[in-house]
């Protein structure tokens, strides 16, 4: 993990992951420092005052987030799907 994050900028998107493996989750976040930005269903995945939390992303979501995602060389996305809510309108 730790060469991962010395050479890219590197983000998780995460929505839902079961109780037992938000746990896990959650401590793989921790081991690697890697910041995490959820979609509006995956609020509570990763506490929102986590130092490693950015915010929600899309349109009903924070700018923090939404660049994070926007600018990240690596983007691990877990449990969620690449609606227009999140993604935009990608025809224009």
């Amino acid at each position: 993990a730790d060469g991962i994050k010395d050479d890219l900028d590197v983000s998780v998107l995460a929505q839902h992951p079961q109780q037992a493996e938000n746990l896990i989750f959650l401590e793989v976040v921790e081991k690697t420092g890697i910041p995490v930005v959820t979609t509006v269903m995956g609020r509570g995945d990763i506490p929102t005052n986590h130092p490693l939390f950015i915010g929600n992303l899309g349109m009903h979501g924070a700018y923090a987030a939404n660049m994070a995602v926007s600018n990240c060389d690596v983007l691990f996305s877990i449990g969620t799907r690449f609606n227009d809510r999140i993604t935009g309108k990608l025809h224009e």
